[in-house]
């Protein structure tokens, strides 16, 4: 079945960070930068959410969504390559930040970001920070549909190398493999080991 991608508008952000919240609540990088075993755990996800939605609309950066229905069914949160922060866009992103997530969650995800920067290939890239799709609606194509729909628009700009993503689930390194990323780098963050994997520009 074809599933349509599109640009998701401000409209819809929390309906985005509500799609990537339930997707991810069980993804261990998560649950250890916004710490799981702690009251609140899945307030502060959807908080991270909520400014990784955000900060996507301030810099025209990619926020894609495919559809089962009306509903959002998966949301993908990607940066083109040579995009950076404008002053104004790091202060919403700051002042999202404190008053949303708490702090110790703040430290952990810019160790977390630190560490995959550090490892990441230095040619312009596109990067995938997250693709989530409904717990329920899992296995019927819309995380394929979002990932074709990044490889496509990759593909298409000549400045970029290709697609790099992380992970740290065995799982997740298996799928994504099958379309065409390899190992690319490794790193830990926390207790935890990330690969970093590369799709290159067809």
């Amino acid at each position: 079945m074809q599933r349509d991608v599109f640009p998701i508008e401000r409209g819809r952000s929390e309906e985005a960070a509500q799609v990537l919240t339930r997707a991810l609540l069980s993804y261990p990088t998560m649950r250890w930068i916004c710490r799981a075993e702690r009251p609140g755990f899945e307030e502060r996800l959807r908080a991270v959410y909520r400014v990784a939605v955000a900060m996507q609309h301030v810099e025209g950066q990619p926020l894609l969504g495919v559809a089962d229905g009306v509903r959002l069914a998966g949301v993908a949160v990607v940066h083109d390559p040579g995009r950076a922060l404008t002053a104004r866009s790091a202060l919403v992103g700051l002042l999202r930040s404190v008053f949303s997530p708490a702090l110790s969650t703040l430290r952990r995800g810019h160790h977390y970001e630190t560490e995959i920067l550090r490892v990441r290939p230095r040619d312009l890239h596109h990067y995938v920070s997250v693709v989530g799709v409904l717990p329920e609606l899992q296995r019927r194509g819309f995380g394929r549909a979002l990932m074709d729909a990044i490889h496509r628009r990759a593909d298409a700009d000549s400045a970029s190398v290709g697609v790099c993503l992380d992970t740290c689930d065995p799982g997740n390194r298996a799928y994504y493999e099958g379309f065409g990323y390899a190992l690319a780098a490794e790193c830990r963050t926390g207790p935890l080991h990330q690969w970093v994997l590369l799709r290159s520009a067809k």
